[in-house]
């Protein structure tokens, strides 16, 4: 039981949750036409739009009230999908106003929350330092100057890539970075926490900080180790080896994607992962966790829509990438 707490703490952090859902209405007639991302994003958007909870929000699986990491990770994928986020307004609440109506001056929250409402924040276009009146920024800084939390190392990592994201580079602490890198194994991994084993949800997190913060040998180490555990089906498990098996699955392969993608290496070079996407989407339009287990989840299909649209556009922009990465030397990092 003990090797069960670190898999389901990255799965409640992480992209919030397997969840349930019901039938699918169809997106507004309005809504622009969607990316050409190599899965079907309308059919996901219409099961998304029917999970959506009436409050505007979205749900984590094991409450009935919207979640605030949850509705993060949804607007995230809504937006870098090409979904009209004006379809996602509930009694003309979007998920974006849900998140400013949670975020009350002095609420306590995680640094891996605050990071993935400062990316879904900076997708949408609007002002990270006043949502609701809350500067989410100084927020951010604040958790990361006492993380490890409980989001983990995970959740540092999150919260980097959020102040990158909102284009605060120069806010991330110094200190921060140089204890998310010292967790490091010799491989140039991490896990979710201190004492946990490496997986590949974290390091490939850890990889795009490598590459937010310019520095690749962060980037190339989190990397060489991740390509030795992708699976011939073009994905990756949570860990390997692992007691709970070694079977690919949708979030770990989508995090490793947006990786590779912000790392700008050729995807070809690396069995094509972004291909092997769509074999998780359901009839529904939903995405399975993994094949072996089909159910329409929240955190796959919140996962896949931005990591597949990404890879995608990558994909066809990267038509004479170089195969080598970035040679690695340590660069000066933007925090002070």
């Amino acid at each position: 039981m003990s090797r069960l707490i670190p898999r389901l703490l990255v799965v409640l952090a992480l992209i919030a949750l397997v969840l349930a859902l019901t039938g699918a209405p169809v997106l507004a007639q309005d809504a622009p036409p969607a990316l050409n991302c190599g899965v079907n994003v309308e059919a996901a958007g219409a099961w998304l739009q029917s999970f959506q909870s009436a409050d505007g929000g979205f749900g984590n699986g094991f409450t009935p009230e919207s979640d605030l990491g949850a509705t993060a990770d949804a607007l995230t994928a809504i937006l870098k999908s090409g979904l009209d986020l004006e379809s996602f307004r509930r009694d003309g609440v979007s998920p974006l106003d849900w998140i400013a109506s949670r975020l009350a001056p002095g609420a306590a929250l995680n640094a891996g929350q605050l990071g993935k409402v400062l990316s879904a924040v900076a997708a949408a276009g609007a002002d990270p330092t006043d949502i609701g009146g809350v500067d989410l920024v100084a927020l951010t800084v604040a958790a990361l100057d006492n993380a490890p939390d409980a989001s983990g190392y995970l959740g540092m990592a999150l919260a980097i890539l959020g102040l990158h994201d909102a284009g605060a580079d120069a806010s991330i602490p110094a200190a921060a970075v140089e204890a998310l890198l010292a967790a490091r194994t010799e491989q140039g991994a991490i896990g979710f926490g201190p004492d946990q084993a490496p997986d590949t949800n974290s390091t490939a997190l850890l990889a795009r900080v490598g590459s937010a913060l310019r520095r690749s040998d962060v980037q190339g180490a989190a990397l060489d180790y991740l390509k030795p555990l992708q699976n011939e089906d073009g994905g990756w498990p949570y860990q390997s080896p692992s007691d709970f098996g070694t079977e690919s699955d949708a979030n770990s392969t989508a995090l490793v994607l947006q990786a590779l993608v912000a790392a700008e290496v050729p995807l070809d070079a690396w069995n094509n992962p972004h291909e092997s996407l769509a074999a998780y989407q359901l009839e529904d339009g939903s995405f399975t966790f993994q094949q072996s287990m089909p159910a329409p989840s929240l955190l796959a299909t919140v996962g896949v829509l931005p990591a597949a649209c990404e890879a995608a556009a990558w994909a066809a922009e990267c038509l004479q990438c170089p195969i080598a990465l970035p040679t690695r030397e340590a660069t000066p990092t933007p925090a002070q």
